[in-house]
């Protein structure tokens, strides 16, 4: 099939209804007798794929096909455009044009271009390049920077530390393929991929030596801190670490006086972060060592002011001032109530809550006056608790046991029922509102740099999506049970027998995310996502140390409990607190089809609450997971998960 009848049979698999064809030829600009042409084509080639082209006369036509067969004719049509865009000439934007031209003004800001250099590699005209370098000038505006033109050619000056910037904030921008309107203050279209020279020159900047240890000192720096990332946080800092490694290996460093080592104000809070001072120095060791150079105190500084403003800064500085004070104060058991009260929920709900900021600034002042109230002891009464309580009993249960924990933990008043449903209203209006998870897999049959590139736009596409990269020839080692779905660069239909997939092109244009949503939405169903979230959890478990028993019948009466709870689908929970083991004892009726108690007998708080993610996910899952995982619990138990 040629170019415009792909694009007419991926237009029949948008449509569901019957459609006139006089709507199809005026999108595709063509005439409606070329496109019965194209029909009788199109609908011979359906024939092998298990489809056909359902006509009504005077209503239109549509696809008719099943929905297997669908999934597999998305991911073929998506592997014909790629290679036939792949095999045409593709029209060079001038908006990418522009943004290759000041990636590498910045990227070799040492050298001189001349005009005509520019008019050779681009195959434009000298006026075009003139026009195109007033609109990178605006760019460089904004980072404190600008061009410099003599005899000589052009090249950017100013501050090594802003040239950094403003080479990420470009890196961010073409990794994203989605342009940001604040990086020219217009208004640009979307374009499907840039100047071809632009990725060819990341990777050789780039090189998977440099993207390797980027990585490992990234993951050393969480190891050291005793704390972590987040996800956006881990893809940016590790692009400035790379931006910064190519810049010192090429010679330019940032110099003391530099503006960008001295800010203004009182905003760098962390500046006291004593223990994030001696995490950078060991970084800049690090960094020595690995690529044989000596790096001056101002790169130190700079590392230190760009970590300073991440979540792994604030709670090292937290947790610093904790350990200066030596003991807590009644105001301060109150604030870590709140926060662990909030990361609590978000693991087990897997809401970004600490993004929410009227959401965090309700919670903490709603646990203020509640343990002020418990104090005292007048708690407030809930006048609607029945009638909420019941409609939200599942995440009522999870606000009881997680309350009920921190009271134990920080030696708090306990809370009443009345006070508890108050926090769960906060609590229910997120999850309502949750974006939509996936656990996804992403095969890969291309350099491990374009693996990241695709990654980094997937995230920024699909925020709540966990992302785990596979090369293909690793495929057949991964617990597939583990994902939801598979993205991939690899175009082979035996990948479905294991893991519905959909084919995406390395560049992965519009049409390739849209295919991935329209999968997601496909394979997503409540019990499948439940049941999978419940095995992770477990795994989980297992993976921080907690041994998983089970058991098909009583253990015993468990006296000595800190907190039970008598949840849905007739499961009883129990909290033990103990100094010595961490254990999750599961127990299942005689045929192994029900659950009937699970019991956390563990001596760290932290694990106790991660584990409440059971209690959260049994209460709310369809009755018939809970047969699905007591059956793995078996099978797969045998003593220890």
């Amino acid at each position: 099939m040629n170019r415009r009848q792909i694009l007419f049979l991926k237009e029949l698999l948008d449509r569901e209804d019957f459609v006139p064809l006089s709507e199809y030829s005026e999108k595709l600009q063509v005439s409606d007798k070329t496109l019965r042409r194209d029909m009788a084509e199109v609908s011979d080639w359906l024939l092998q794929a298990g489809g056909f082209i359902e006509k009504k006369s005077g209503v239109g036509v549509r696809l008719n096909v099943n929905d297997e067969d669908r999934e597999k004719l998305i991911n073929k049509l998506s592997f014909m455009n790629f290679f036939d865009k792949k095999a045409g000439n593709t029209a060079v934007e001038r908006d990418s044009r522009k943004t290759d031209i000041a990636f590498n003004l910045l990227l070799y800001s040492d050298e001189y271009t001349s005009l005509s250099g520019l008019s050779y590699k681009y195959y434009t005209s000298k006026s075009s390049i003139s026009g195109d370098l007033k609109s990178v000038e605006k760019l460089l505006k904004r980072h404190g920077l600008g061009l410099l033109r003599d005899s000589r050619g052009t090249k950017v000056v100013g501050d090594e530390a802003f040239i950094r910037n403003a080479l990420a904030e470009i890196l961010s921008y073409i990794l994203d393929f989605n342009i940001n309107r604040a990086v020219t203050n217009e208004d640009p279209r979307i374009i499907d991929s840039f100047v071809p020279e632009t990725l060819s020159t990341i990777l050789d900047i780039f090189k998977e030596r440099d993207i390797t240890f980027v990585e490992r000192l990234m993951r050393w720096t969480e190891k050291e801190s005793g704390q972590s990332f987040d996800e956006q946080e881990f893809m940016d800092i590790s692009l400035f670490l790379l931006i910064a490694i190519y810049r010192m290996k090429s010679g330019m460093f940032i110099s003391e006086s530099s503006p960008a080592l001295n800010p203004t104000g009182d905003g760098l809070k962390a500046d006291q972060n004593v223990r994030l001072h001696d995490t950078v120095t060991k970084v800049r060791r690090r960094i020595e060592e690995e690529y044989q150079m000596e790096i001056p105190g101002s790169e130190s500084k700079n590392i230190y002011l760009r970590l300073a403003s991440t979540r792994l800064a604030h709670l090292m500085l937290e947790e610093e001032k904790r350990e200066e004070r030596g003991s807590l104060l009644e105001e301060e058991k109150e604030d870590l109530f709140s926060e662990d009260f909030i990361d609590a929920f978000a693991t087990i709900t897997g809401i970004g809550l600490r993004s929410k900021e009227d959401f965090c600034r309700n919670i903490r002042l709603h646990i203020r006056l509640m343990l002020e109230r418990a104090k005292a002891n007048n708690p407030a009464v809930n006048p609607i608790l029945e009638m909420i309580g019941n409609d939200y009993t599942g995440t009522l249960n999870v606000c009881r046991i997680i309350c009920t924990i921190l009271s134990q933990k920080l030696k708090l008043p306990h809370m009443t029922l009345d006070e508890i449903c108050f926090l769960m209203f906060y609590i229910q209006g997120e999850i309502i509102s949750m974006e939509e998870k996936a656990n996804v897999l992403l095969i890969s049959d291309v350099s491990r740099s374009i693996t990241i590139l695709i990654k980094r736009r997937l995230i920024q596409r699909f925020p709540g999506w966990q992302i785990t990269e596979t090369y293909a020839e690793g495929f057949k080692d991964i617990k597939k049970e583990s994902f939801d779905f598979a993205v991939s660069t690899v175009f082979d239909e035996s990948i479905a027998d294991e893991l519905p997939y959909v084919f995406i092109s390395p560049v992965l244009e519009d049409s390739d995310l849209k295919n991935v949503q329209e999968l997601f939405w496909r394979v997503r169903t409540d019990a499948d996502i439940f049941l999978r979230e419940l095995i992770r959890t477990v795994r989980d478990l297992n993976d921080v140390g907690c041994d998983i028993k089970v058991s098909a019948e009583s253990t015993g009466e468990h006296t000595d409990r800190i907190a039970s709870i008598e949840a849905l689908k007739g499961i009883e929970y129990i909290y033990i607190k103990n100094d010595e083991v961490n254990e999750c004892i599961v127990e299942t009726s005689e045929d192994g089809k029900s659950i009937f108690r699970i019991i956390f007998n563990m001596s760290d708080w932290d694990f106790m609450l991660f584990a409440t993610k059971l209690l959260y996910l049994t209460d709310n899952c369809p009755t018939e997971v809970i047969e699905g995982f007591a059956q793995y619990l078996i099978t797969e138990g045998g003593g220890n998960v």
